[in-house]
């Protein structure tokens, strides 16, 4: 998978805007939550992931999503871990 680099602006409420082609990648509807996840180290990275308004289940038993959701993230850790262990190999 390719990464397509885009810019916004910061507004002086600390606001950003997303790109259309984000919003409809992400099928963004209005009410959705977008979640923020920042990392790195050397290199800083910010991924985001919507939330549907009506993701939550109303029995409050996790779903496939939430399953696949921390699989992922415990991943993402693993590999930040990995990445702070090489730079202090090299520091």
């Amino acid at each position: 998978m390719s990464v397509k680099e885009m810019t916004t602006v910061v507004n002086a409420e600390g606001q950003i805007a997303l790109p259309e082609e984000i919003r409809q990648a992400l099928e963004l509807r209005e009410g959705d939550e977008v979640v923020l996840a920042l990392g790195g180290f050397a290199v800083k990275w910010v991924s985001l992931r919507a939330k549907r308004a009506d993701e939550t289940s109303p029995n409050g038993v996790p779903d496939a999503q939430d399953f696949r959701r921390a699989f992922e993230e415990g991943v993402v850790d693993e590999y930040l871990e990995e990445m702070k262990r090489i730079e202090r190999a090299s520091a």
